[in-house]
């Protein structure tokens, strides 16, 4: 049997507090937007304060998202992450993580 990176760790993100589905919406506006999209959500912690030079703030979020569930599409900074309830954040800054990578998005709820 062959590890399959794209299905060994479905369902996986369940399990932690902060679980929810989102819609990523590229800036692109010739891409389509990938709905129902688990991620975990956190604030930013001071270390990320404290490291970044891109202002943020301590009301910031961060999306984790898994590249698995992406439908091909990859987030860029300035692409936009809809709650469930329908609350928009702009990606401010994104990493790359992991073996199934998953992507680290610091967000700031649009106004």
């Amino acid at each position: 049997m062959a590890f399959d990176v794209s299905t060994v760790y479905a369902g996986d993100y369940t399990a932690f507090d902060g679980y929810e589905t989102v819609t990523l919406t590229p800036q692109n506006p010739a891409a389509t937007a990938v709905e129902s999209v688990p991620a975990l959500r956190y604030p930013v912690t001071q270390q990320i304060i404290d490291s970044s030079d891109l202002g943020i703030e301590s009301s910031d979020v961060t999306f984790w998202l898994w590249e698995s569930v992406l439908a091909a599409v990859t987030p860029k900074n300035g692409d936009k992450i809809t709650d469930g309830s329908s609350v928009h954040y702009t990606i401010l800054s994104l990493t790359k993580h992991g073996r199934e990578p998953q992507w680290q998005a610091i967000c700031r709820q649009q106004t």
